[in-house]
């Protein structure tokens, strides 16, 4: 049997040129107006749409133009030869829905808008298109999905929930359009805004349904105590917590910063600092200690909680309070502000120099429109040439208490 010829290196080539050659014209050719999409600078002429009616990405872009000219019917016919010719195409078929609406055909823009949604409702990057385009075609289903989507995704949240507000109009069927899983990024929104009585609407079906995050527990709580809400407030602190009066009085726990703790704030210049200690309270138990740097004449206020009380009722606060080398003539001493009420103010006396141990108390009667005093540790601003304070002082075993009404004749 003869073998077949073998092929030199030159006929190969030559093979090769012949076959090739054919491919590269054909990619030149196409490859031209490949290039001319890349660049986007379209004549938007009739000579181009002919050139260009192949691509699906220039139909697009002639579709826009059109668009921008205010002419919907010629927009759709552009879109629809998009997708036509690359029916994936979700853009195209989102803008196509736009155009058909605007042209009067709002059920065809509606057939769209559904096979976009089952086509791509599952694909993050279409989602707030689809969802604006639901709202205002007003497709309830699709809408209440794509918002759905979109938060329990944290996509576009801020926007997501303005066109829910947008499109309810009221918290209450916002409310019933949200998975559970997204009542608190709603909670949160409605915070942002100041909204009290819808953030309330949010917090009820909150709690209804399920176990609420500690987070969110105690923004709200705050939201609740910055709007002054405060019997509302300190129901659900004692639910949280069990306390009831001073939270945290003997500092077995950081200052929190949060609900009806202690609030401690730092000096970004450490004119003072603020710790909380394992040993230096009475009796070595935990204790709060402030030491004073001696570098500025401070007006300190920086210590402080809110405390709910009985309005109408006799309190005594209570404390344990030492100082060391506290300087000036202005000292460091405990005052109560009214918080959610005017004219209310009570204070101990200054504490200076160095002493031991010592309970100091405050008896004081809250108004009857007072529902919570600001507990705080202060120090005025000294007059003195030696203004600039330094010392340690150090806190422990807060307790506010009612005292027994009194009875006629005793």
């Amino acid at each position: 049997m003869t073998s077949a010829p073998r092929l030199t290196p030159r006929t190969k080539a030559v093979l090769a040129a012949v076959l090739l050659t054919p491919l590269g014209i054909w990619l030149l050719a196409y490859g031209w107006p490949q290039q001319h999409l890349y660049y986007r600078n379209y004549r938007f002429d009739d000579a181009e749409v002919r050139r260009l009616a192949s691509y699906p990405k220039a139909m697009l872009a002639f579709g826009d133009q059109a668009w921008r000219n205010l002419d919907s019917g010629q927009a759709a016919r552009f879109y629809r030869r998009a997708v036509q010719r690359d029916v994936l195409n979700m853009d195209g078929w989102l803008n196509l829905a736009r155009a058909e609406a605007a042209r009067g055909r709002p059920e065809l823009s509606r057939a769209i808008l559904s096979f976009v949604a089952a086509t791509a409702g599952h694909t993050s990057r279409w989602q707030s298109s689809i969802a604006l385009l639901a709202h205002e075609l007003g497709v309830e289903d699709i809408f209440r999905q794509s918002i759905n989507f979109l938060l329990i995704r944290k996509l576009d949240i801020d926007t997501a929930l303005t066109l829910l507000d947008v499109h309810y109009g009221n918290a209450e069927q916002s409310l019933a359009a949200l998975d559970a899983l997204n009542y608190s990024l709603y909670l949160d929104w409605l915070i942002r805004r100041g909204r009290l009585a819808d953030a309330r609407l949010a917090w009820n079906q909150i709690s209804g349904h399920q176990t609420p995050e500690e987070s969110m527990l105690l923004k709200y709580i705050d939201f609740l105590i910055l709007n002054k809400v405060i019997g509302e407030a300190q129901a659900i602190w004692h639910e949280h917590t069990g306390t009831i009066g001073i939270t945290n009085g003997r500092f077995e726990h950081q200052p929190s910063n949060k609900g009806f703790g202690w609030r401690a704030y730092p000096s970004a210049q450490r004119h003072w600092q603020i710790e909380r200690t394992e040993n230096e309270g009475h009796a070595h138990s935990p204790g709060l200690k402030i030491v004073f740097s001696g570098r500025a004449n401070v007006d300190f206020n920086h210590l402080y909680q809110i405390v709910p009380l009985s309005s109408g009722r006799d309190h005594r606060l209570t404390f344990k309070w030492r100082g060391v080398r506290l300087t000036t003539d202005q000292g460091p001493f405990i005052d109560l502000v009214g918080y959610d009420c005017d004219d209310f103010y009570a204070a101990s006396p200054m504490l200076l120099g160095s002493t031991g141990w010592q309970e100091t108390q405050i008896d004081f009667t809250a108004p009857p429109d007072c529902g919570a005093v600001r507990l705080r540790l202060r120090r005025k601003i000294s007059s003195r040439f030696d203004n600039r304070i330094a010392g340690t002082l150090w806190l422990d075993d807060f307790r506010i208490e009612p005292l027994q009404t009194r009875t006629g004749g005793a």
